[in-house]
């Protein structure tokens, strides 16, 4: 698997810097463009921003509450953006953006230090830019980016020690794992744990001299621990033993905090995240595991290390699969190991694996195929069809075996979708526009102990709209209580659970002042909508529940009594009986339920 020799150099500096920095158009294009999205990022744009108004650094809260499930680093580095230049939520992901392009640089440091070839480099880290999950990584998770970047830090270091072992290098790694435990904990210790392993397969765990393993874990130790200790020290040792044994421990031996999902779920999830190079990455399989034993290996050779990228893949996803709790984000340090590999492999000498890859990509080209069709059918967007022309020209370039092209399409359709994606996904998002609603509505009573909040329906971004303690309710009876108390009460609640609430506050009236679509994207919920023919399914209505009611007609309603009206009317005219409105059942649900044979 030698690189060919006319593709060494062919690639100069100023080209690496040019793709490389094409690479990260679409993290920072637009990146208030998204509302906040509720699953996890509401937490890392409100918490820094409540440090900042607090003073208090060390002790991260939410909604006014501690929260110490996560170590506070990935809050460290959004505050003070918000302290300098004030709060907004664009600077938390810029912040994510910019430990996306660390990836980016890291993988392809690492791919010449593996290949020595810049093209390879290059293709690898196209390639990771052209991942599905690494994208959505780098615009909405900060947690999980800033642990990649962490772990690509690693690797490089650990290469480099590997090469030279100078105590140096081995204590830049260990620094890098202890940044790592400050960001989401001990899950770094897998990156750590694949290499202690390769170095065991490898014959040189013998080697590592005494100096290099106090090098590496003096500040493994010193920064990872640091703010345990302190937090141990303030708050006693309940708080941290709960963060392992809970946090860690618990959510891997049990279903509290997720489903049930069973041992091959990440199969479907690595090929569905990493798609099209998913699909080559499983058709070189076999080579990699062959060109990766320890008896294909010359000694000294650069390319006696690929074998750590395959234990590297191996530990994340065995670990990750014996899990009783599954996320298809929790194994996402894979990719970049998955990126260098293909990387190297796709301009090699290799002939038979590309003949193999065009096959798998015939995959694709059918994929792509039906979601135009898809599209078409639905009439979704004008322009939708803009990022699916660039998927389909990577589809021509892959079934070509034109690797770099290939990458540069899928990048380009990226880019598009950053672009056009806001103004379709945007309207289904209920929260930010009743959250607007409740802004508008609260001043009109009059009075500044007005409360909001969610009931059974988890929105935390809400918090980050209000700029206001919010009740977090999902018991009927405290969110009955609520709306029965004599200040104004704003809740967020679906539509199944308003009957529930009717009941329980008895006399007093409760008045929906406003409603909003939420699609169900569940493959449970679109079977149940063919089978049934009844659109209901797909979506569910999420009310603005209040206990201010406008008063009865004649009386001295005043501005409230204007307002609630029109409120209604207009939420009546625009989402009537049925719960959905005519452009979006006669353009997106009636075309789904007719295409049933």
């Amino acid at each position: 698997m030698e690189p060919s020799p006319d593709r060494t150099r062919t690639v100069s500096r100023a080209s690496v810097f040019v793709c490389l920095s094409l690479l990260t158009v679409p993290w920072f294009f637009r990146p208030g463009a998204f509302s906040v999205w509720d699953a996890n990022e509401a937490f890392y744009v409100q918490t820094p921003r409540e440090m900042v108004e607090s003073g208090n650094w060390l002790i991260p809260t939410f909604n006014g509450h501690p929260r110490l499930n996560k170590p506070p680093l990935s809050y460290w580095v959004v505050a003070p953006w918000y302290r300098w230049f004030g709060f907004d939520p664009a600077w938390e992901r810029r912040t994510m953006a910019a430990a996306a392009v660390g990836c980016l640089v890291l993988v392809y440091a690492v791919a010449c230090r593996l290949w020595r070839d810049r093209r390879a480099a290059l293709l690898a880290a196209a390639i990771l830019g052209a991942t599905f999950r690494f994208q959505t990584l780098g615009r909405r998770l900060l947690i999980d980016t800033l642990l990649l970047w962490w772990a690509c830090l690693f690797l490089w270091c650990f290469l480099r020690w590997e090469e030279s072992r100078r105590p140096l290098w081995a204590a830049a790694a260990g620094a890098a794992v202890g940044f790592g435990i400050l960001t989401k904990g001990p899950i770094i210790g897998l990156p750590v744990s694949a290499c202690v392993l390769w170095l065991l397969f490898a014959k040189r765990l013998r080697s590592t001299s005494r100096p290099d393993v106090v090098a590496f874990c003096v500040p493994a130790v010193l920064i990872g621990v640091s703010w345990f200790a302190c937090l141990a020290w303030s708050h006693g040792r309940q708080p941290m033993l709960d963060f392992f044994l809970k946090e860690n421990v618990g959510r891997y031996a049990s279903v509290e905090f997720g489903p049930r999902r069973p041992i091959w779920y990440y199969v479907p999830v690595f090929v569905a995240d990493a798609f099209p190079w998913s699909l080559l990455f499983l058709a070189a399989l076999p080579a990699v595991v062959r060109y990766s034993r320890p008896s294909r290996d010359i000694l000294g050779s650069h390319h006696r290390r690929t074998g750590l990228l395959v234990v590297w893949i191996a530990v994340i996803f065995l670990f990750f699969s014996l899990s009783l709790n599954k996320q298809e984000y929790y194994i996402a340090p894979l990719y970049p190991a998955v990126a260098v590999l293909l990387g190297g492999i796709l301009v090699s000498r290799e002939s038979g694996f590309p003949r193999t890859a065009r096959l798998s990509a015939l995959l694709l080209a059918v994929v792509l195929s039906a979601a135009a069709v898809v599209i078409v059918r639905f009439d979704l967007s004008g322009r939708l069809w803009i990022p699916w022309a660039f998927l389909a020209a990577g589809t021509a370039a892959c079934l070509r075996g034109r690797w770099g092209r290939t990458a540069a399409f899928l990048n380009a359709g990226f880019l598009s979708a950053a672009l056009l994606l806001p103004e379709v996904v945007e309207p289904w998002r209920p929260v930010k526009p009743l959250a607007e609603q409740i802004q508008r509505l609260a001043p009109a009573t009059g009075r500044d102990d007005w409360v909001a909040g969610y009931f059974r329906f988890t929105a935390p971004s809400l918090r980050v709209y209000l700029d206001r303690p919010i009740l977090e309710l999902f018991e009927a009876e405290e969110a009955a209580a609520a709306l029965t108390s004599d200040r104004p009460v704003f809740l967020l609640a679906e539509a199944r659970d308003l009957e529930t609430l009717q009941r329980l506050c008895g006399p007093r009236a409760i008045y929906v002042a406003a409603r909003r679509p939420r699609p169900v994207l569940q493959a449970r919920a679109l079977r149940q909508a063919l089978e049934r023919r009844d659109p209901q399914h797909l979506f569910r209505e999420v009310l603005l529940v209040t206990n201010i009611c406008p008063p009865p007609d004649g009386a001295d309603g005043g501005r409230l009594s204007s307002l609630g009206r029109r409120h209604s009317r207009a939420s009546r005219a625009q989402y009537p009986a049925g719960g959905l409105s005519r452009p979006i059942e006669s353009c997106i649900v009636r075309p789904l339920l007719n295409m049933r044979p």
